[in-house]
């Protein structure tokens, strides 16, 4: 996504988050942006849009609904992987994966002979991220050697 397409759900994002239900706001941003990486992007777009002179309490008087909870994307199944999913992210695309799926495609893509800067940029991850990956990998194959 662009920048210009990112500051343009930004804005949309503050009028429906003021006139509709949390449920009806997380529909409609989760048809707008599928992305991981642009989710992540999104969250500097609208923090650079936070005025830094106000207090949250003061920016969020508005809110007037009960606490919301955080919305699950995607059930945790456990050690299910969509290998599908996998093979996806290892192209390129960017698609939601979980913990078990992230670290099959970091997997696969180091036995393609990738570095772990390369992985990174590929599945939008840092290199810590990725380094911990292939640590729990070496961890896991190294317990099922013994």
């Amino acid at each position: 996504m662009t920048e210009a397409e990112l500051e343009s759900i930004a804005q949309q994002l503050v009028a429906r988050l003021r006139d509709d239900d949390p449920e009806a706001v997380n529909r409609w941003l989760c048809s707008q942006v599928s992305n991981p990486n642009d989710w992540y992007r999104l969250c500097f777009v609208l923090a650079a849009a936070v005025p830094d002179d106000q207090r949250w309490s003061e920016l969020l008087a508005w809110w007037t609904g009960p606490p919301m909870e955080p919305v699950k994307t995607r059930p945790r199944a456990g050690e299910f992987i969509d290998e599908i999913a996998v093979e996806r992210a290892c192209y390129g695309e960017g698609v939601f994966l979980n913990a078990a799926e992230r670290r099959a495609a970091v997997a696969k893509l180091m036995r393609r002979g990738m570095n772990q800067v390369q992985i990174g940029g590929l599945l939008g991850l840092s290199v810590r991220s990725v380094n911990r990956h292939a640590a729990a990998l070496r961890k896991r194959s190294d317990s099922v050697a013994a």
